[in-house]
């Protein structure tokens, strides 16, 4: 692991909106309200909602800013990732938002380590469609599985980035799992801070296209071969299983108290 460097810029928290004219606000004033050093760059796919127009007026308040269409998420990501200058990189969507003092929590627990972790990875508050939360512990142990680590809670080195080589395109869907897989099949070091730091709304369009996802998702697994065929195959249909059957409230019920009682997974 390399030792943090000089940079005077902490953090790049790199935030990709189209048509978020509901959600915005929250994102950019949880950004705002952090104490740590950061900077926060904006990439509008051409908004149509009155997004833009929220945008412009807060524009003194990043980094960088542009507004026009593009070729999906991963391409703004990936805009993102090359004109950051932080020492550390967060992507937080339109509708998620960090918690208070976030940043100042992640800053301090990379100093305290030996060496400068290249992921540092920590809890998430998930928020669903109906407007309930309920909380989610990272388990790196359960990635060949499923997503067990949550975009928003997620703090990339940049020069760690910068060798990965950023999000690949190929993967509309599950552009974070496949880099997240790419970073633990090249031996890129996480560290798990136990702290919930982001809220992540549900909804997207990986939820709105899930067998899809899933499917790209065990592509995945199986390009970087953290998982064998048959066990990947059996993982796609366990996680399809358990997305359809959460569509009944007392399934999602049980579910919730199960979890709330594990101490925040199931």
């Amino acid at each position: 692991m390399a030792p943090v460097d000089s940079n005077d810029v902490y953090f790049s928290i790199i935030t990709p909106v189209r048509n978020a004219a509901a959600t915005v606000q929250r994102t950019l004033d949880s950004v705002q309200s952090q104490s740590a050093s950061r900077e926060h760059l904006v990439l509008d796919a051409g908004s149509t909602d009155g997004t833009l127009e929220l945008l412009e007026e807060r524009r003194d308040q990043f980094a960088y800013f542009r507004s026009q269409p593009d070729d999906g998420i991963a391409a703004a990501f990936n805009e993102g990732i090359e004109n950051a200058s932080g020492r550390y990189l967060v992507f937080l969507n339109a509708d998620d938002y960090l918690l208070p003092s976030t940043l100042e929590t992640v800053r301090r627990f990379i100093e305290g380590c030996a060496a400068a972790p290249d992921i540092v990875y920590g809890n998430a508050m998930i928020l669903d469609a109906r407007g309930e939360t309920f909380h989610e512990a990272a388990r790196l142990e359960a990635l060949p599985a499923y997503m067990s680590l949550y975009h928003p809670s997620m703090y990339f080195r940049r020069e760690a980035l910068l060798t990965l080589g950023g999000y690949d395109a190929r993967y509309s869907l599950a552009m974070d799992s496949e880099l997240t897989h790419r970073a633990l099949a090249s031996g890129c070091t996480f560290a798990h801070l136990p702290e919930t730091l982001a809220v992540m709304a549900r909804g997207g369009l990986s939820d709105r296209q899930h067998w899809r996802s899933l499917y790209q998702y065990r592509r995945s697994v199986r390009q970087h071969e953290l998982c064998g065929r048959l066990r990947s195959f059996y993982y796609l249909l366990r996680q399809a299983a358990v997305h359809e059957a959460l569509k009944f409230p007392p399934v999602k019920r049980w579910r919730l108290s199960r979890r709330d009682r594990a101490g925040g997974h199931v």
